[in-house]
Parts: structure tokens; C-alpha cells; sequence
């Protein structure tokens, strides 16, 4: 195994250090998109190869590829800001990396360290304000890039990959709070035009976490009042959901009902 942990780290170091570089030097992301799309989607297959294999070839990959993970996200976060057509395939590839090693090597990997991780994409997803969102400026040009489309949907995939574990219930309220305070609003807003495949894979995401957790979601509670009157957030047709179906008069409701409610709000937009 000691063999085989140093030819692994042999073949993953030259790589890993490739994107520090680019951490390192921003500027020279533009022109390299495709060099940087192949180590990550290496990155990814890698984790893919190890699905079904037991628990010690994991945890090596784990420790070989931690440092990307880091790299993975500081670099999202660098070249966000100024978001170019040419860097989004990129991004996908960085988001079914993530989604890979959160599938593949959760155990390895542990709750803090996907906490982290995770939580670093949602936030540059959220941007500084609602004003600011950059979740909802690529939903805006979803229905005109296909790319921005499944930039998106590896996104949401991410969150479904969190949401499926047992393991992660201690990320679920910040992922209930962030499907019903900034993704529900967004598609929302975005009522009457081609959003089929963001919405598959926010259905799937409601559904993972009503099947997977109802009775936990059952007893958490979760303030209701930001849906409807001072505090609402979204469409005018998902507020008058969550009125419909409001019956704490916007006091309180628990989790599970928030996102039977999140549900039946999207279906009328």
C-alpha cells in the first residue's frame, strides 16, 4: 500500500500543482480554460474509479487530493467575479469534481471538511446580496447559454449529493434555508421560460430531502414570516403560495412543511 500511495501522489502532484499555479496567477486562467476543464474532469474520474472500491484506497485518495479541493474552490472563487463564456465549462467541471469527491469519499473526507467546502460554493453562488445574487444572474442567461444550464445543475447535484446522506444532517438547515430563501425565488422569477432541466434536478433535490430526513425536518422549526408580508422574499405567485398555505399565520413552521410548501410554490409559477 505504501507503494501505491507514493505512485498515486507520484502521478497526482504534478497535476494538483498545475492549478495552484493558476490559483496563484489568475490571469493566466485565460487561455488555458481547456487545460484546466482536463485536470479536473482527471480529478473527477478518479473519484468515480474508486465508487466501489473499499475503505483504505479511499483514504488515500483522499489525502492526495485534498489540496485540489481547496484549489477547486479558490479558484471558482478568482475567476467568478468576472464571469467570461469561455470559463463556464470550467466551472462545471469544478462542480462534478466536487460532487464526486463528496459522493465517493464522504467518509474520508468527513462532515467538516464538506461543511467547508460546500458552504464556500453556496456562498459564491449567493453573492454579496440579494441585489448581487450570481445565483440568479446565470438563471437569467440559462435559457439562452445551455452551458450556464448545466453550470447550474452540477451545482444543484451538489446539494443533492449533501441532502442523501445521513451522515450530513447537520448541513441540512443552511441547505433548507438556502433552497427556500434563494433558489425557489430565482426559478421562480424566472416563470415562463424553458427551465425543465433546472427544475428536474430542484425536484429531485425537494425530494431527497422529504424522503430522506422528513422525520428530523418534522421537529426542526423554521421561521416563516421572511415567505410572506415584511419579510418575503420571491415571486408575487410564490408568496401568494405561502400564504395559501401558511397556517401559523406566518409565525413558525417546521422544516419538512417548508419544503412541502417551497414545492407547491414552484408548481404555480
Amino acid at each position: 500500500w505504501q507503494q501505491r500511495r507514493d505512485n498515486l501522489m507520484q502521478f497526482l502532484q504534478p497535476l494538483i500543482g498545475a492549478v495552484q499555479n493558476f490559483v496563484e496567477d489568475n490571469a493566466a486562467v485565460a487561455g488555458a480554460e481547456a487545460q484546466l476543464e482536463q485536470l479536473f474532469a482527471i480529478f473527477a474520474a478518479l473519484c468515480d474509479s474508486m465508487d466501489q472500491q473499499p475503505t483504505f484506497p479511499r483514504v488515500l485518495l483522499a489525502d492526495a487530493l485534498r489540496p485540489s479541493l481547496d484549489a477547486a474552490l479558490q479558484l471558482f472563487d478568482a475567476t467568478v467575479t468576472e464571469a467570461q463564456p469561455v470559463t463556464l465549462p470550467v466551472w462545471r467541471t469544478i462542480l462534478r469534481f466536487i460532487c464526486a469527491a463528496f459522493r465517493t469519499l464522504k467518509n474520508q473526507l468527513g462532515v467538516d471538511e464538506i461543511a467547508r467546502i460546500a458552504g464556500g460554493f453556496v456562498q459564491l453562488f449567493r453573492g454579496g446580496s440579494d441585489d448581487d445574487s450570481r445565483l440568479a444572474a446565470m438563471v437569467a442567461q440559462a435559457g439562452d447559454n445551455e452551458m450556464c444550464e448545466s453550470v447550474l445543475n452540477a451545482f444543484l447535484e451538489m446539494l443533492v449529493e449533501i441532502a442523501g446522506e445521513q451522515k450530513m444532517r447537520s448541513l441540512l438547515p443552511s441547505v433548507v434555508e438556502f433552497v427556500i430563501d434563494d433558489i425557489e425565488p430565482v426559478l421562480a422569477s424566472a416563470a415562463g421560460r424553458d427551465r425543465f432541466s433546472l427544475r428536474q434536478t430542484f425536484y429531485k433535490l425537494l425530494y431527497t430531502l422529504a424522503l430522506d430526513h422528513w422525520q428530523w425536518l418534522l421537529e426542526q422549526q423554521l421561521e416563516t414570516s421572511r415567505f410572506v408580508g415584511t419579510g418575503g422574499g420571491g415571486s408575487a405567485a410564490s408568496t401568494t403560495a405561502w400564504q395559501a398555505f401558511d397556517d401559523n399565520g406566518g409565525a413558525k413552521t417546521n422544516m419538512l412543511g417548508a419544503i412541502l410548501r417551497c414545492f407547491v410554490a414552484s408548481l404555480s409559477t
